[in-house]
């Protein structure tokens, strides 16, 4: 929603509108403070051309040309790739590979840290560095494919 109206034509103002409204529907338990560093950092980042770049990227393409082992995995709090909307197009793009391990790991938010709202705002707050369980799953999908 934040990049689809992003073009030279759209003012700050409008920007922070969608930004605050995508923040306040995606995680409406936030504090304010959290609200506020969210939409800043959001606004920093969607200045940035590299970011605008990256966002109009679609792995698909590229997904759908692997042949070797692939594992992808979605934190369920993620806010930055949203399981939501990048899991069935993940599924559809690797369909035809036949060792292509797709899952979303439970409360967890990019960074693979537990988490609530998933924002990053949330990232230096949280104790964890990465869970346990996530890194336990990657080992164990390496180890099953390439030996070790």
């Amino acid at each position: 929603k934040i990049f689809a109206i992003r073009s030279p034509e759209v003012d700050d103002a409008e920007l922070r509108e969608v930004v605050t409204a995508v923040i306040a529907e995606q995680a409406p338990d936030i504090s304010e403070p959290q609200r506020q560093q969210a939409i800043t950092q959001f606004m920093g980042q969607l200045r940035d051309p590299w970011l605008r770049h990256f966002a109009a990227f679609d792995p698909a393409t590229a997904l759908a040309q692997v042949d070797e082992p692939v594992l992808v995995l979605f934190g369920e709090t993620d806010a930055q790739v949203l399981p939501s909307q990048n899991l069935e197009p993940a599924k559809k793009a690797l369909a035809d590979n036949e060792d292509a391990t797709i899952e979303v790991r439970e409360g967890l938010n990019h960074l693979f840290q537990p988490s609530e709202s998933g924002l990053p705002a949330e990232y230096a707050s949280i104790d964890i560095t990465f869970d346990e369980d996530a890194m336990a799953k990657i080992a164990a999908w390496i180890n099953e494919r390439f030996g070790g």
